[in-house]
């Protein structure tokens, strides 16, 4: 093994470094832009509009209508429940989500 040190081996040595320091620059980079992109995330609103519309034009026109007809909903609609939940039961895929958007617009 040599002792012999050169130019060329301090000019290498320093690119390597240079290359090194460059790549976590770069990584620092994308880890704050993935840390900014999950702030706004947290901080924007989300638009559901387009799902609404979706939900909305899927459904029948006479959708919840049976709702209407219960009085435990016409209580809690109409602010004479004492509590302000209503609990809609029912197996799986009975349209649940869908009451609860199709009648939301009216109570906001």
């Amino acid at each position: 093994m040599t002792s012999h040190v050169t130019l060329e081996h301090v000019l290498e040595s320093h690119r390597a470094h240079q290359r090194a320091v460059q790549a976590e620059e770069r990584a620092e980079e994308a880890r704050n832009r993935q840390y900014w992109k999950e702030m706004e995330k947290d901080i924007c609103p989300l638009d559901h509009g387009d799902k609404l519309h979706e939900i909305l034009s899927d459904s029948c026109d006479d959708s919840g209508l049976w709702l209407e007809s219960k009085t435990q909903f016409r209580t809690w609609r109409d602010g004479v429940a004492k509590s302000r939940f209503l609990w809609l039961s029912g197996i799986p895929g009975a349209g649940r989500s869908s009451l609860v958007i199709l009648f939301l617009p009216f109570y906001l």
